[in-house]
């Protein structure tokens, strides 16, 4: 891979939410030409290009918190299990009484138990997937941010510049009273 194609891809944000996808070049929308035409097109299409990636970021904090309720649940239902088994452990007829250390690798390895830990980590590295994904989408938002204050500075220098450029040259021996109203 070469450096060029590096840097192409380097800001390429590529996020799956949900059912939904969404490829993002966060490179090419913080490009800014020189010119007095790019800096209005980039001021009049920024609040746009933010309040895009500020959605996708809400899209990204809401499947995260979804995936972490759903390991609220789960969690739940763990607890609820190793307590049934636990009962059903202690109150088996058959035997003699079971030690302690018997019980817990009863309940550990209770079937249910298992699958719904394993099903837990599943949602574990979901959680992991999608806070990475959720950070990636935030500094978008904080990069078309730190563009708009950029884009901002750039159109009041070339106002100053502009400003500077209009002033009026007076000859030699001449004044500017003869331009004030009444002066003639």
């Amino acid at each position: 891979m070469t450096k060029e194609e590096t840097s192409k891809g380097f800001m390429r944000v590529t996020v799956q939410i949900g059912e939904r996808r969404f490829d993002e070049d966060l490179s090419a929308q913080l490009l800014l030409a020189p010119g007095l035409g790019e800096i209005n097109r980039a001021l009049e299409t920024g609040a746009a290009r933010q309040g895009e990636w500020a959605m996708l970021a809400a899209f990204a904090e809401t499947e995260r918190d979804e995936i972490k309720g759903n390991i609220g649940v789960i969690e739940t239902q763990i607890k609820d299990r190793e307590a049934e088994a636990y009962l059903n452990v202690i109150n088996a007829p058959v035997g003699p009484k079971p030690t302690v250390d018997a019980i817990k690798a009863m309940v550990q390895l209770e079937p249910g138990r298992l699958a719904l830990v394993a099903r837990k980590q599943e949602l574990e590295v979901q959680l992991r997937a999608a806070n990475d994904r959720l950070r990636i989408l935030e500094v978008g938002v904080d990069t078309l941010k730190a563009r708009k204050d950029y884009v901002i500075e750039r159109a009041r220098n070339m106002r100053e510049e502009m400003q500077s450029k209009m002033g009026v040259s007076v000859p030699a021996g001449e004044s500017l009273d003869k331009f004030r109203p009444g002066g003639r």
